[in-house]
């Protein structure tokens, strides 16, 4: 789009960033001035003048404006607005699940007539609603005021108009008022160097071109658009004024765009302006890349290029100072002080140098992997072959120096430097001196490895990142390693850049070299125990009150298939005349309680069991064994007998407490609810808020088909559906369609995305997902059986409905890994929950219900969601598998 006319400027922030809303002077201190600048306190708006001269009448057409009651920008806060706003749409983009790639919705940046910009949000299922041409002036009718996003921000403004079920959009084709046509927001290169790897605010870049992809700029210079394409990415050294030279990563459309313009040009463009640049560390180069939500303009395309330009033609000598190169040398530290660093909690991913001594290296376990040859992925069995054979190493070795010890996994190249063979010539001596065994065959670790124990190398660059490290360049000098190790960490990280945005690349490295490889062994391994946080476990000793529900009588019998099948069971205990507690006992721990319980000629009362954790399992503290758990009862040892004495003399205060689980979840605002999960110290729980639903996400599935038997996820199997849980002991299941439904919602003052889970979309529509799957392809014969059904209109039609929802906000959730969460149950908004629930009365769940029998159900719904799950180590719950 064209920018045109003149702007004014305005520093209204405390940082020296520079909002340009039009036509600015770049003078070489590096702000941006016009002819009269206004310097605004932090509490007043910026002076705006519109993309064409003002003319007399703009001021009659504010008050007109005004009198039409069209809401400003300025005035725009957290709630749902039946109101209109006029605004020119600067620019708009898809919004994608980076891993997935599902559509999330579109975002916008749209400026009003006093030239404040806001980010502006289409949900996904209406993207396709509304007809948008970037430039285009519009007023949009009733919308939503949620909260603006904490990361990648693109507009200073607290919140952001996202489009409602009742919006309505049309172009103003003769606007009443002038409206800018954009607004930029410059960081320098200290600003931008002061905020690398925040994921904060995206700001614009403007400078001048060093190098494109390695080739300084002339008058004859071509781009290898094949490669760049195939690649996804190009580079740009990039210097403002005479600041320090930094890297410029363009990605896909930005790149594709790029490409375009500078072929448009007469002439080789010099200036280039970049919006919404995020800064962040590639392989320990400070860099600025692209984000789907920038735009790249050169040399005469807009104002500030256009001033840039001047300067740059008056100023080639200051320009041309600096070299461009990078140049890095990641920071020499002992393993101590690196196992220091990663145990900080500012710590970010780093690379480092350091010296260590091979102790040893890690057998057992396969020490290189197969590669594509192509791009050093994991190769993989296909129908006859693999599908990509390249051997590469990937070694764990055993590390020390004078102070500590750690593990290092060397991967690709970085091991043909330690042994001086490639490991792909390892292998092949290996099968030649050994024909007798087969392909698949795990080759023990070789002799040039095992040879390198005992010495000591300097490792040029060990990264620090989320998982691992890698041990870098050999026997090179200082400088030469140096910049080796930025140019291969620096190539690796775009490569998990690539990946993260997840489409093919063609890199030259693996993607494990992307995260950090150093395993500390001074670092926690999984433990197979459900604890929610490291803490002591404790024994526990007291009463029973009921077993699976059933009262402690003389004629008691436990159904032991059933908890069997169910690997646990469930006993209500007290410890004398204290709260009532549940308390699981899981697996083996199950299986001696029954076979302890059997062996007393009468029922017994007393229950001790060691090392148990304490947790919330649907929001409901409760007791659960581990693994190193051992039951005893009445007479087994000297605590249980005891507490059997003091039972006996002391039966009229333990019965005082009726065998009841108090359970309430907090009721909370979603405004509420964000501000719990930012919180440093919250854990899991559970909440109940109300919400009116905006739209039901389409574009994926909205239900799954799950095991009849454990309801964990179907997969197709070689002739049938087999169950996803390794745990689960119906190894041919019939599946059943339940509801995996995402939500947008709102309140007064929010917006969330609600995901549905199994019974919870019963409770929304009044159906069941298998029934309204069976209904589509009976009204639908022809499509197969891997047909993805769109969204039903049962679900459609709760659209504007406000429900009370009971949510759990998960450890993904606090993680910031996933901002969706998760529906454990749907209540009518006339049905509170009461602060106790007996524990006589019923749970059928009927129209006729108490609100205490409702409250009943829902705990034993979320408990019974809960303890589905396999207890396994590194198994996600339920909730987190479906996301």
């Amino acid at each position: 789009m064209e920018h045109t006319g003149k702007y004014s400027i305005s520093t209204d922030r405390k940082t020296s960033e520079k909002t340009v809303d039009s036509s600015a002077s770049v003078k070489p201190n590096g702000k941006s001035i016009d002819a009269s600048v206004t310097v605004m306190k932090p509490n007043e708006k910026a002076a705006v003048s519109s993309a064409n001269p003002m003319n007399p009448d703009a001021a009659t057409a504010l008050s007109s404006a005004r009198v039409d009651q069209v809401m400003l920008f300025r005035d725009v806060s957290h709630c749902p607005r039946e109101a209109d706003l006029r605004f020119r749409l600067i620019h708009f983009w898809e919004a994608r699940n980076p891993n997935t790639k599902t559509l999330i919705g579109q975002e916008m940046l749209l400026i009003d007539e006093e030239g404040t910009v806001i980010q502006g949000f289409v949900p996904a299922g209406r993207v396709g609603t509304f007809d948008l041409v970037a430039g285009s002036v519009y007023n949009l009718s009733n919308f939503f005021g949620s909260r603006s996003k904490n990361q990648y921000r693109v507009a200073d403004h607290v919140a952001t108009v996202s489009f409602s079920w009742n919006s309505s959009l049309s172009v103003l084709e003769n606007p009443p008022v002038l409206i800018p046509e954009d607004r930029f927001r410059f960081h320098t290169y200290e600003e931008f160097k002061a905020n690398c790897d925040s994921r904060g605010d995206l700001y614009d870049y403007v400078g001048h071109m060093k190098l494109v992809n390695g080739q300084t700029i002339t008058d004859h210079m071509v781009l290898d658009e094949d490669a760049i394409a195939e690649k996804r990415h190009l580079c740009v050294h990039v210097q403002t004024h005479d600041g320090p030279v930094m890297k410029l990563y363009l990605w896909d459309k930005v790149a594709a765009d790029f490409c375009q313009k500078f072929k448009s040009y007469g002439s080789i463009p010099s200036a280039l302006l970049v919006t919404t640049v995020n800064p962040k560390h590639l392989g320990g180069t400070f860099a600025i890349t692209s984000m789907s939500s920038s735009c790249v303009f050169m040399d005469a395309d807009v104002q500030p290029t256009k001033d840039y330009l001047e300067w740059l033609s008056s100023n080639s000598d200051i320009a041309n100072r600096i070299a461009a190169e990078v140049f890095t040398k990641p920071e020499t530290v002992t393993l101590e002080e690196l196992f220091s660093y990663i145990k900080q909690e500012a710590s970010k991913v780093a690379w480092f140098e350091c010296m260590a001594t091979i102790d040893d290296v890690v057998q057992g376990s396969a020490w290189y992997y197969i590669s594509c040859d192509g791009c050093n992925n994991k190769a993989v069995k296909g129908p006859t072959s693999l599908i990509c054979n390249n051997k590469k190493y990937l070694t764990r070795i055993y590390v020390y120096d004078k102070s500590e010890q750690a593990v290092f996994v060397i991967l690709g190249d970085a091991g043909k430097e330690l042994t001086g063979k490639h490991a792909a010539e390892l292998v092949a001596k290996y099968f030649e001196a050994n024909d007798g065994v087969g392909a698949e065959h795990c080759v023990p670790v070789p002799q040039a490895l095992l040879d390198t124990i005992g010495q000591t190398r300097n490792s040029t660059s060990i990264a620090v990142g989320e998982e691992s490290g890698s041990f870098g360049s050999l026997g090179d000098t200082a400088g030469d390693r140096a910049r080796k190790a930025a140019e291969i960490l620096e190539s690796d990280a775009l490569l998990a850049e690539a990946n993260r945005r997840s489409l093919p690349s063609s890199h030259d490295h693996p993607p494990e070299t992307l995260e950090l490889v150093v395993e500390s062994l001074h670092k926690s391994g999984m433990d197979n125990a459900p604890s929610e946080e490291a803490i002591a476990l404790a024994d526990y000793v007291g009463h029973i009150k009921l077993v699976n529900g059933q009262r402690i009588t003389d004629h008691m019998i436990l159904d032991e298939v059933d908890i069997a099948e169910k690997r646990h069971l469930c006993v209500h205990v007290q410890t004398h005349d204290g709260p009532v507690m549940k308390l699981y006992l899981w697996d083996k721990a199950a299986a001696d309680f029954c076979q302890k319980f059997k062996s007393y000629g009468s029922t017994p009362s007393v229950l001790l069991v060691t090392t148990v954790n304490s947790k919330h399992l649907g929001g409901t503290l409760a007791l659960t064994s581990l693994s190193s758990s051992r039951v005893f009862m009445d007479v087994d040892v000297q605590p249980t007998k005891d507490y059997l004495e003091w039972l006996n003399s002391n039966s009229d205060i333990a019965n005082r407490v009726a065998a009841e689980v108090v359970t309430k979840p907090q009721t909370v605002t979603l405004e509420e609810l964000f501000s719990y999960i930012k919180q440093d110290f919250s854990k899991v729980a559970w909440f109940e808020c109300m919400a009116t639903i905006d739209d039901v996400v389409q574009g994926s599935a909205w239900y799954y088909i799950s095991c009849g038997g454990c309801n964990s996820k179907a997969v197709n199997g070689p002739t049938s559906q087999i169950c996803n849980n390794k745990k689960c002991v119906k190894t041919e299941v019939t599946g059943i369609p339940q509801y995996l439904t995402r939500i947008s919602v709102y309140g007064k003052s929010e917006q969330a995305v609600f995901v549905i889970l199994g019974d919870a979309g019963k409770e929304l529509t009044g159906k069941h997902a298998a029934e309204l799957v069976a209904n589509y392809f009976e009204a639908n014969g022809g499509v197969g059986a891997d047909h993805c059904m769109p969204v039903p209109q049962a679900l459609l039609d709760t659209i504007g409905q406000t429900r009370k929802f009971i949510v759990k906000v998960s450890d993904h959730n606090m993680t910031g890994k996933t901002q969706t969460i998760t529906v454990t149950k749907i209540l009518p908004p006339e049905a509170p929950l009461p602060s106790t629930v007996g524990v006589e009365s019923s749970s059928s769940g009927s129209s006729g219900d108490t609100a205490g029998d409702r409250a009943r159900k829902a705990d034993e719904i979320l408990e019974a969601m809960k303890q589905s799950v396999p207890r396994v180590a590194n198994v996600f719950s339920t909730d987190l598998l479906m996301q």
